[in-house]
């Protein structure tokens, strides 16, 4: 499976995606310094609803994905995608304009002006989201990685710059307004590219609208259940945020906040593996697919397992960089090894089950996690009334999520499970075991990676040996 241009196209889309997570630490440290708890609060909630945003593209992107996935961008039927495109901007603009109505005569003041920028955001988030569905459906990476290279330095101009206007006294604060405004203009920006980078597919002779209405409905209809089975997976990994952004007061949420955000950065890193993975897979037979798939996890877990080591260096951050942060480590040492959960859950599980056109079967898995989650969360909250309790509560969803979505592949094609699950809960042990004998960071950190060095090679010899022959 790990042929060369699969191995050159993760470490092309990794690069890029590295340099999102230097923007992300340079903004993720910076910005909440300057903006300060509740300011910080406004810009996560901002954040939060903005994670939304696929819900309002109804299915069509991931309807194009799937229909594009695995084949060559020179085959495409150009008129055909031109009318996908004009059709796709004309629906997306009169989403975006409702929103805007709602939120000039429905909203006062501070929220009001959170649903103009959330409109005008979405509206280039899904455009943009479409483009990159053709790129990564055709295997354009290139241009994937560029857009990401060109948003992390724009982010971090934009920081600068606002660094610099309260330097000079131009502003007598940064607001949560400023920054979210810099950051929709960046997105609009990045959007524009994308029209000229794709102008090909965007401008032109067009197949008229009336003739393949018939294939319009069925982009819906293949992509809504995808798009619903991300957005509910999604819902499922933000449900306690939304909880305690519900429940608890706005500093609260703005600390719990910070410390998810810490989490999302080394998501980041690993996530171009399912950009690649995806239309890759869909040039293999089923069985290949479901031959790869345990060995595909194992690979996930060993390196997200080993990433767990970063927090020991963030945690020395924070102490020394942002001190009015202290309170979210401790929600950060037990939500930390979520970051090992969701990378095998969502990069490696969802994307099989999108190679295979079993997203439906995941839906429905989805959905039951999803309520069971809403139970969990509802009675900790209740019942504890502690952010940290939250995030041990999010800890046992994620296993349990795991657990469920990986039986599909354990009952169905019998694949080898239990020696991937065993190494992921000992990773999560190590972490917290070292994590409570509270030694200083650099032993932490070393021992960490000394003990689950260890702990790989026991597990994994041969699977590492047959990488190294690959």
């Amino acid at each position: 499976m790990i042929k060369k241009r699969f191995i050159t196209d993760i470490l092309s889309t990794v690069a890029s995606n590295l340099l999102v997570v230097i923007s992300g630490l340079f903004s993720g440290f910076i910005i909440p310094k300057m903006l300060g708890v509740t300011q910080y609060g406004h810009y996560k909630l901002f954040s939060l609803y903005d994670s939304y945003a696929p819900l309002l593209h109804l299915g069509f992107v991931d309807g194009v994905l799937l229909l594009l996935a695995g084949k060559s961008y020179v085959d495409l039927k150009k008129s055909k995608i031109r009318s996908y495109t004009f059709f796709f901007f004309l629906m997306e603009c009169v989403i975006s304009l409702l929103l805007i109505m709602i939120g000039i005569f429905a909203f006062d003041n501070y929220l009001k002006l959170l649903l103009i920028f959330l409109s005008l955001d979405i509206l280039a988030l899904n455009i943009t989201s479409y483009y990159q569905a053709i790129s990564q459906g055709t295997m354009r990476f290139k241009e994937l990685s560029i857009r990401k290279i060109l948003l992390s330095i724009l982010k971090i101009i934009l920081v600068v710059f606002l660094i610099l206007i309260y330097h000079f006294k131009i502003v007598p604060s940064v607001t949560a307004n400023m920054y979210i405004f810099g950051l929709v203009a960046i997105d609009i920006s990045l959007t524009f590219w994308y029209v000229y980078t794709y102008r090909d597919l965007t401008f032109g002779e067009r197949v008229p609208l009336v003739t393949i209405t018939p294939e319009l409905v069925q982009l819906f209809k293949n992509g809504f259940v995808l798009t619903i089975s991300f957005q509910v997976a999604n819902v499922i990994v933000l449900l306690d945020q939304q909880f305690v952004s519900i429940f608890f007061s706005n500093r609260a949420y703005s600390l719990y906040a910070f410390a998810y955000n810490i989490i999302s950065l080394g998501l980041t890193v690993i996530g171009a593996v399912s950009l690649v993975l995806l239309p890759t897979l869909r040039k293999l037979d089923v069985k290949k697919i479901v031959q790869n798939f345990s060995q595909s996890l194992s690979y996930m877990t060993i390196i997200a397992s080993l990433l767990l080591s970063g927090y020991f260096v963030i945690k020395i951050i924070i102490i020394k960089v942002l001190p009015i942060y202290n309170e979210s480590l401790e929600i950060l040492s037990v939500s930390f090894p979520c970051l090992l959960l969701i990378s095998c859950i969502d990069i490696i599980i969802f994307t099989y089950y999108k190679a295979l056109n079993k997203h439906k079967y995941y839906f429905m898995l989805s959905c039951f996690v999803l309520v069971v989650s809403i139970a969990i969360d509802y009675f900790t909250c209740i019942l504890f009334k502690s952010t940290v309790a939250m995030a041990a509560a999010t800890v046992i969803i994620m296993t349990f999520w795991y657990l469920i979505s990986e039986m599909y592949f354990v009952f169905v094609h019998k694949v080898r499970w239990l020696k991937n699950f065993i190494y992921l809960i000992m990773s999560m042990c190590i972490f917290y075991v070292i994590e409570y004998l509270n030694y200083n960071y650099f032993m932490s950190f070393m021992l960490y990676l000394s003990v689950q060095c260890l702990v790989i090679f026991c597990f994994y010899r041969y699977e590492l040996k047959l990488l190294k022959h690959k």
